[in-house]
């Protein structure tokens, strides 16, 4: 036993130097960039007439992520062994869910499973450590890798499932607004680029890169197809949809596009009655489970507590208590 707590601590050790390690070496690869591109003030700030650099608007900055940078820093050196052991399917589903998320912080699918792997490497040496320290057995070992190795992926999905809900809730604005562009006689194009102009969030972000890959050349049926793969909202999809059946057959889209915006608020308002609908029975359930039997257990404690203070008042002397 001696033996294996020295091999699970040496092994903890190993795993703790690792991280370390791969943090400083990251630390260095910054530096040298930085001298390679030029001098580091200039890299801060930059000269006069020279335009700073800039990032996508609503595009979190990699500094973002709730990770530290060791564990980044041990990611990038994690990630083609990730990659490789993850497989074509894994590496398709990351890329999905990073496309929901809207990629925070530009993390990429292959960064994602190398972060996944590092993390659970560093939950399994924090587990090791405590198995080493104290009693748990393996069990404890297991549950931190398993929880280092979900939580990034958790993390994004968290994200993603928000970012989602947050399109579906800015859709009839959008809508609204985009029907009185067009029905003031602007072309498609026109009238999304001075409706997001207007607004934030996910949603505008979405059209801004449509529009973009639009001025670049794409056609806009592959270009609103895309923005369609990039989420998955059905309100969305169905606008999407209806965009391309009107750039392709030339109907009129205000009319539309308005009543389609009061449809999706009585949508949204029917969702959220059916949500508040279906809180009840879980209210109850956990009135039921939880509190209704905590109430009961310290009734039956405060019984029993003057049961043993004053037995004479319940016609027990004699009985259970002594004369």
């Amino acid at each position: 036993m001696a033996l294996l707590t020295e091999l699970l601590a040496f092994v903890s050790l190993a795993l703790l130097v690792l991280s370390a390690w791969a943090w400083l070496r990251d630390g260095v690869l910054r530096r040298r960039v930085f001298m390679r591109a030029g001098d580091g003030r200039a890299a801060r700030a930059p000269a006069s007439g020279t335009p700073p650099t800039t990032r996508v608007r609503g595009e979190p900055a990699r500094d973002s992520l709730p990770f530290p940078r060791f564990l980044l820093g041990l990611a990038g050196r994690l990630e083609g062994w990730a990659v490789r052991l993850a497989g074509h399917r894994a590496l398709e589903a990351a890329r999905r869910i990073l496309s929901w998320a809207g990629r925070p912080g530009g993390l990429g699918p292959e960064r994602l499973l190398g972060l996944q792997a590092a993390s659970g490497l560093v939950g399994l040496a924090s587990g090791l450590l405590l198995w080493a320290a104290g009693p748990g057995g393996p069990w404890i070992t297991i549950g931190t890798t398993t929880a280092g190795c979900l939580a990034p992926a958790l993390w994004v999905r968290r994200i993603a499932r928000r970012r989602q809900a947050r399109l579906g809730r800015d859709l009839p604005d959008l809508l609204d607004l985009l029907a009185v562009a067009l029905g003031a006689g602007a072309g498609l194009d026109a009238a999304l680029s001075a409706v997001v102009s207007r607004l934030e969030g996910p949603l505008a972000e979405e059209f801004r890169r449509y529009l973009t890959e639009v001025a670049l050349g794409a056609s806009r049926r592959d270009a609103l197809f895309r923005l369609r793969e990039r989420n998955d909202c059905r309100d969305l999809d169905w606008l999407v949809a209806t965009l391309a059946q009107a750039h392709a057959l030339g109907v009129p889209l205000a009319g539309v596009l308005a009543t389609e915006a009061s449809h999706l608020r009585r949508i949204r308002l029917a969702r959220a009655r059916e949500q508040a609908a279906r809180a009840g029975p879980r209210i109850t359930l956990v009135t039921t489970f939880v509190a209704t039997p905590g109430a009961l257990v310290f009734f039956l404690g405060l019984l029993l507590l003057s049961v043993w203070k004053n037995p004479a008042e319940f016609g027990l002397t004699g009985i259970l208590f002594g004369p």
